[in-house]
């Protein structure tokens, strides 16, 4: 299984609402754009986000962090595993409480977390690049568990 196969597998996965990835990301982008050209039609000084209906504000959120869990330091790849629990992570909805802003700090903490709580999952996923259900179900309750609290601004 080839590393985009594995990672396919986990994206599409309901309760994924049956997207890829790249579709939610391009859905929420469509949203976004065409909320600011109907604004500057309209004449609104509205933002998108604040003419978007609930469920439709809440997935154009869920684009952002993606979009966010989805950077990588130049040169610093990131390991299949750590990528698969990551995409499994927001997707599923772990991360949803969490500000775009703040979804690089929460995955760095929530990794540590699952890598010592479910260090088993982990190896699993990373040798075999499946998720089965046991290991979901292990990288769940780890995800469950964990607490993120946000490093306070200097003043």
């Amino acid at each position: 299984m080839t590393t985009v196969e594995a990672l396919l597998g986990v994206a599409s996965r309901p309760p994924c609402h049956g997207w890829l990835v790249r579709l939610d990301l391009a859905q929420a982008d469509d949203a976004r754009r065409f909320g600011a050209t109907a604004s500057a039609a309209s004449g609104s000084s509205l933002a998108s986000a604040d003419i978007a209906t609930p469920p439709e504000a809440r997935a154009a959120a869920r684009a952002r962090r993606l979009a966010a869990a989805l950077l990588q330091a130049p040169g610093e790849p990131v390991p299949l595993a750590e990528q698969m629990v990551t995409l499994f992570a927001v997707q599923r909805g772990f991360a949803d409480r969490v500000e775009p802003e703040q979804v690089a700090p929460w995955l760095r903490g929530a990794m540590a977390h699952v890598r010592s709580a479910a260090p088993g999952a982990m190896q699993e996923v990373g040798r075999t690049g499946l998720l089965t259900a046991e290991a979901e179900a292990s990288i769940t309750n780890a995800l469950r568990t964990f607490v993120y609290v946000p490093a306070r601004a200097a003043a």
